[in-house]
């Protein structure tokens, strides 16, 4: 029993941090997305 909790309680930790790795992924890129257009180099634009 002892090594079901501590596997769950890692996969919970791993599993948290992945999701505040995404979060922080998602909130980067919408940060990119709300920039001004001329800060991308042309080869993004049309897209």
């Amino acid at each position: 029993m002892k090594r079901f909790f501590a596997l769950t309680s890692a996969a919970l930790v791993f599993s948290a941090s992945a999701l505040s790795a995404s979060a922080a992924l998602i909130a980067g890129s919408i940060v990119i997305n709300n920039q001004p257009a001329q800060a991308y180099p042309a080869r993004f634009e049309g897209e």
